[in-house]
């Protein structure tokens, strides 16, 4: 449930909700969203322990002898899709620089700079982790 409640928590439709109802809304809406996504985590999860549905830990492999890292079909579609991101990064930059509208808010700059330091994260991290 908290996985799903998460995808209302985003940076765009972040930005969304300042656009149509300001900023301090968005952030006070962001910050009841955290607060249910966390209560409806706990609940679910103390609830399923006091059921008994939780599953078994029994056949969970310790830290170590997991495989963490593995050159499979996921690595590549992880590479396909990073792709795909930076040319459409590219494609709209290129079509805003050609009808010359930078009129964006500080908002749009900072969600904008925080997902551009995200794309970066995940850049580092496949290309460093196949060392490790």
């Amino acid at each position: 449930m908290a996985f799903i409640f998460s995808d209302l928590v985003v940076f765009p439709v972040l930005r969304i909700q300042a656009q149509y109802y300001g900023w301090k809304m968005a952030i006070y809406i962001l910050i009841v969203f955290l607060c249910a996504l966390v209560g409806v985590s706990l609940v679910m999860h103390y609830g399923l322990d006091l059921l008994g549905h939780l599953p078994d830990a029994s056949g969970f492999q310790s830290m170590t002898d997991r495989e963490f890292f593995n050159i499979d079909y996921t690595f590549f579609l992880n590479l396909l899709f990073l792709a795909l991101t930076t040319a459409f990064i590219v494609w709209q930059y290129y079509k805003k620089e050609k009808s010359m509208s930078t009129n964006r808010s500080l908002g749009d700059w900072i969600l904008l700079s925080l997902s551009i330091v995200a794309y970066g994260w995940l850049a580092i991290g496949v290309a460093v982790l196949p060392f490790f």
